[in-house]
């Protein structure tokens, strides 16, 4: 495809994207969501009004990954690693029940519907992670997030975000290679500890080291340029042992969360993010099939049942998270809804299992379905919960 039509699609799919954004923050919902409803907008659009003209998916879906990689790094980034030692029982108690009760919830949904194993452990894993951005721009919205339940509830995030990104490895080996035994996921388990090791370990003061040099020699630029750099290796040794690209973004963020130069390269990569990132969320919006889910369009309920069963399954497993905190019921069921809303790690591994073949089109759809719906009813209800505590 000519480079005029695929800058012209760029065009089209970055502006449905800031249209979207703009309505749900006048809605009062995350920009995701508002992306995501644009994309699956101008995909419906196109196939009526232009449906000779496909999408450049491999021009476009290279662009979407650099920007879905450069928003991992960026969340890498903003985890401060002595944070997270400093992090209490409570919420590591919190953060584990949130991970593996959705995981636990999601896999035995794909099983009781007849899912191949791999399927049902996507699906599974694909529950795992809270949206720590969503989260976040909540608390700040109500004046939230320097209170006791505003702290809990970062934390748990950011350590439920580690440990989904971790499940992420674990599920990425899974996609790439040919077993699920116990020996097979040993195996993977053991590339994840040895990938963060090496890079938290080893090359992070080796990185900063380098960054320091580099700043005092080449500026900013110099900074920018070997952080990117760093992104791009550590993403490409992830990929080669099987654990992905998007672990890899995530390991270069976190070796770089310390850094002194932190602050400069967060502020390097946020174009790159909202450009890009943007891109990835709008299409997957366009891969969206509403159709896939109407029970009558293909005289077939079972899919849109699942959906519905996953969505349960979604806000169930981080309701129940929330019996973990010390304190009143109030606080319990404030934290469990602070956790449900879903993002960009759900998309991600919707997005990993699509191109891979494990999920079909149908149950793609589904777990888009899944975002959309505990985005809006999680933050909804999130944001129902800590007004009543104001008014208590």
């Amino acid at each position: 495809m000519e480079p005029g039509t695929i800058f012209f699609q760029l065009f089209v799919l970055l502006m449905s994207g800031l249209w979207g954004g703009l309505l749900a923050l006048r809605l009062r919902q995350p920009v995701m969501l508002g992306e995501l409803a644009a994309g699956l907008f101008v995909g419906h659009a196109a196939v009526y009004f232009c449906p000779s003209r496909g999408l450049d998916s491999t021009t476009l879906s290279i662009l979407s990954e650099i920007g879905i990689c450069a928003l991992l790094f960026d969340v890498g980034l903003k985890i401060h690693l002595h944070k997270v030692r400093e992090i209490g029982s409570e919420i590591l108690l919190i953060a584990t029940v949130g991970v593996i009760t959705p995981f636990a919830l999601g896999y035995f949904a794909g099983v009781l519907f007849g899912l191949p194993k791999k399927t049902c452990l996507l699906i599974g894993a694909s529950l795992t992670a809270t949206s720590v951005g969503i989260t976040a721009a909540i608390l700040e919205e109500v004046n939230k997030a320097v209170s006791r339940i505003g702290n809990i509830i970062a934390s748990a995030a950011i350590m439920d975000d580690i440990l989904g990104l971790i499940v992420l490895g674990l599920i990425s080996g899974v996609v790439s290679g040919q077993s699920t035994s116990i020996a097979s996921l040993f195996v993977i388990g053991t590339k994840v500890v040895v990938f963060f090791g090496i890079a938290l370990f080893l090359l992070r003061p080796l990185a900063s080291v380098a960054l320091d040099v580099l700043e005092a020699v080449y500026g900013e630029k110099g900074v920018t340029l070997a952080s990117f750099s760093f992104l791009l290796f550590l993403s490409f040794i992830s990929n080669i042992i099987g654990l992905g690209l998007i672990v890899g973004a995530f390991t270069a963020g976190l070796a770089l969360s310390e850094a002194r130069e932190r602050d400069e390269i967060h502020s390097a990569f946020r174009p790159i993010v909202d450009i890009f990132a943007g891109l990835f969320f709008v299409l997957i919006g366009t891969q969206m099939n509403l159709f896939d889910l109407y029970p009558l369009a293909k005289n077939d309920a079972g899919v849109f049942l699942f959906g519905g069963v996953l969505v349960v399954c979604a806000i169930a497993g981080k309701v129940i998270c929330g019996l973990a905190v010390r304190g009143s019921a109030r606080d319990k069921w404030t934290v469990g809804f602070g956790m449900v809303p879903r993002g960009e790690v759900v998309l991600i591994i919707a997005n990993l299992g699509r191109s891979e073949g494990i999920l079909t089109q149908a149950y793609f759809s589904a777990l888009i379905l899944v975002v959309m719906i505990t985005t809006f009813l999680g933050s909804s209800l999130f944001k129902h919960m800590l007004d009543s505590n104001e008014a208590c």
